[in-house]
């Protein structure tokens, strides 16, 4: 399986997995540079090993407004998630980002406002934004780090907008310094920070 994946034809589709298959992109049957791809019913979208996936429909969006579990693993050439997920994708609770090499971060304006957990793992070039901008994500209740090796501190705008996080972990992160002067987290109960040989403790004040 090869090129790109038409998905039109199955608009009650739940359940997506692709895994070590050779795909660019997700595609609409009318080939145009913003052709936009809509599963009403999907709920799980899952890539396993998918090495050229470099996003979900090139120049276009995928509409998924139930979607809830969105599973990236072993994609090498994805460098981000989609823009204006908060419109096209309201409803995800569950990111998880592993081993995605030139996996960067969140588009310059995310906000996830259904997300309860977050995870990215061994993501060596993970700078959490791209070119700056802001991350909402206000449900948020889970959030790990790991093997993140350009992380070096999370930024402020995300610290002071996370009222419902609960469990904070970053793991062998090895350029990680420090927490940001702002840094409010009200909610938090679980923190874990370990084998970060450059973290040097929590900003004064």
């Amino acid at each position: 399986l090869t090129g790109k994946l038409q998905l039109d034809c199955f608009p009650r589709l739940e359940l997506l997995t692709l895994w070590s298959v050779n795909i660019e992109s997700l595609a609409s049957w009318q080939e145009c540079d913003e052709c936009h791809i809509e599963l009403p019913c999907l709920r799980e979208l899952q890539t396993m090993n998918c090495r050229n996936l470099i996003g979900f429909v090139g120049g276009g969006v995928l509409l998924a407004p139930k979607l809830t579990v969105l599973s990236m693993f072993g994609c090498k050439n994805l460098w981000s998630l989609p823009e204006e997920m908060h419109i096209s994708l309201p409803s995800v609770r569950f990111i998880y980002v592993e081993n995605c090499e030139e996996f960067e971060g969140f588009p310059r304006e995310s906000e996830l406002l259904s997300l309860r957990q977050l995870r990215i793992s061994e993501c060596p070039y993970f700078l959490c934004f791209r070119n700056g901008g802001r991350l909402m994500m206000p449900k948020l209740t889970s959030l790990k780090f790991c093997r993140c090796e350009k992380l070096r501190t999370l930024p402020e705008e995300m610290l002071i907008s996370l009222p419902c996080l609960q469990s904070l972990s970053i793991q062998e992160c090895k350029e990680f310094e420090s927490f940001p002067e702002e840094c409010n987290l009200p909610s938090l109960e679980n923190l874990k920070i370990l084998d970060c040989p450059n973290f040097v403790g929590f900003p004064h004040g």
